[in-house]
């Protein structure tokens, strides 16, 4: 970022090596890795760090549906769309394309109805109308069940917005496992998800297995 670039590719200090390379193994997520990606093993990032976050790109080969299975890509993407930085989408990602990078493979039919280009659409729609999800601050919450669940928090002037994402394959209740989660799962007691559009309880959630919640109070 000291050095005339405007946003950086979400890399690691190893050259052509993603940030995320660790953390997803044939649809499965390792969370504790992805933590760490998301906060630079700890250290975090520079207060004016731009980060262009992706799943695919010309770099990084086979296709992450193709690899780790289309309710995994879904739910990639929706951590994409409601993490700092910018989001990629990378030539046809939203129509679950399988091409390989610089193989010009078929064409990519932008009249099917693929479930993917719905949900991106969706996203991308939220995303524009929500400054903490383009602007916000990140804060990590934990849970009780912190292996399968990916908890946190999405602030900006007056928007605030809650995601809890579900990484497994199973149901799994969202239980606090400390003070700061708990007063969260309380505040957004009967919030509104984005995507859905339904209110949500959180004094007693059961989260289906690769599905997530972006919450509104």
């Amino acid at each position: 970022f000291g050095h005339g670039f405007d946003a950086a590719y979400d890399w690691t200090d190893k050259l052509g090596e993603w940030a995320w390379h660790d953390v997803f193994d044939e649809g499965q997520a390792n969370l504790d890795r992805l933590r760490a990606a998301l906060t630079n093993e700890g250290r975090g990032f520079p207060s004016d760090a731009l980060i262009l976050r992706f799943l695919n790109n010309n770099d990084t080969g086979e296709r992450f549906a193709t690899m780790h299975g289309q309710p995994t890509a879904k739910l990639a993407a929706t951590l994409l769309f409601t993490l700092p930085g910018i989001p990629l989408i990378y030539n046809g990602d939203e129509m679950g394309a399988d091409l390989l990078p610089y193989d010009e493979g078929p064409p990519i039919r932008w009249d099917d109805h693929h479930p993917l280009r719905k949900l991106y659409q969706e996203l991308a729609s939220v995303r524009k109308k929500h400054t903490a999800l383009y602007l916000g601050d990140l804060r990590l919450l934990k849970t009780k069940q912190d292996k399968a669940l990916l908890a946190f928090i999405r602030t900006a002037e007056q928007s605030e917005l809650l995601v809890l994402m579900n990484f497994s394959d199973k149901n799994v209740r969202v239980d606090a496992a400390n003070d700061a989660t708990n007063a969260a799962l309380r505040e957004f007691n009967n919030a509104t998800d984005l995507l859905s559009e339904r209110n949500v309880s959180t004094s007693s959630l059961t989260l289906p297995a690769k599905s997530a919640l972006i919450l509104k109070r």
